[in-house]
């Protein structure tokens, strides 16, 4: 039993070196990089942190605390007066008066009073034809015819052979020696109208005696 004893104690040492080695051996062939080396500087060279240039701050999203007092904008008043800037005023402004010149009125005048005839009853009318020859020529008879009417509405239109005159009283001619046959009416402006059918032998010249 005492023999054995040396065996048991360098096999236990030879198992333990082996796992050691197999647990520090690299996987896969791959090497494990050395530990990074800590530089430490010289107690000669202070270390300052560095501040950005104004150039390279960016445009958006930078602290106004972080840029330079020269790269702010700068403003200016609108309102100047010569060379020299001035404070704008909120004072008002005086307004230009425009002179308005009224419009020219047309006066309107006043409405005329129409009169509108009474009816008089029925409408009806007497009329006359005198003839004489004309200065002019012996063998024209002229005819003066004056008509007088009466009743309707008091407006009246004078016709002669349905061709209307110019008033009641009118002349026209006629061949001398000759029958005329004509009529003669007269409209009511409430709508009534009358009419003659006449007759006439207009006078012949005189013939001179031998």
């Amino acid at each position: 039993m005492t023999r054995k004893r040396p065996y048991l104690f360098l096999f236990l040492v030879g198992g333990w070196l082996l796992a050691t080695l197999a647990c520090n051996a690299p996987l896969g062939g791959a090497t494990i990089p050395a530990p990074p080396t800590l530089v430490t500087p010289s107690s000669s060279t202070p270390l300052t942190p560095s501040s950005p240039s104004p150039d390279t701050i960016p445009a958006t999203g930078a602290p106004l605390d972080t840029v330079a007092p020269d790269v702010l904008p700068t403003f200016t008043p609108i309102v100047s007066t010569g060379t020299t800037l001035a404070e704008p005023s909120l004072e008002a402004t005086s307004s230009t008066s425009v002179a308005v010149t009224p419009l020219a009125t047309t006066a309107i005048p006043d409405t005329t009073t129409v009169t509108v005839p009474v009816p008089q009853g029925i409408l009806s009318f007497t009329y006359t034809i005198s003839w004489s020859i004309s200065e002019q020529n012996p063998f024209i008879a002229v005819a003066l015819v004056t008509m007088n009417a009466q009743g309707g509405n008091g407006v009246y239109t004078y016709y002669r052979d349905d061709l209307q005159q110019d008033g009641p009283v009118f002349t026209y001619q006629w061949a001398t020696c000759r029958d005329n046959p004509g009529s003669l009416r007269v409209d009511s402006g409430d709508g009534q109208s009358v009419r003659f059918n006449y007759y006439e032998i207009p006078p012949c010249p005189q013939t001179p005696s031998p």
